[in-house]
């Protein structure tokens, strides 16, 4: 039987960062620091929520409404997994951030 899929979902990463959630926010080097501190601090606690799992659990940075260079940051730091609300902005920051899963819904 195929183990089931764990998805971890983490608003967190980019939420935490103190910025408004418009794509017109610049990125700051604090700004880029924070984001990707938040990044690890979660990496982290999700590998020691799934120490006892039998497979990887998947990391899904929610990126909806946040501007396009945290996503690439957070791609830059090796994350690959994305949700999106909107297609259109799924396909912009696909655009910039290259090839990485975003997800939908």
């Amino acid at each position: 039987m195929a183990q089931p899929r764990i998805i971890f979902r983490a608003a967190s990463i980019l939420s935490k960062t103190r910025m408004a959630s418009t794509a017109s926010d610049k990125m700051t080097p604090e700004r880029r620091s924070e984001l990707l501190q938040n990044l690890a601090d979660t990496q982290n606690r999700v590998a020691e929520a799934s120490k006892s799992l039998t497979h990887v659990p998947t990391l899904v940075a929610v990126s909806k409404t946040k501007p396009a260079w945290m996503t690439s940051a957070c791609y830059e730091e090796g994350q690959r997994d994305f949700g999106e609300n909107s297609d259109v902005d799924l396909v912009n920051k696909a655009k910039r951030v290259g090839a990485c899963l975003l997800h939908t819904g």
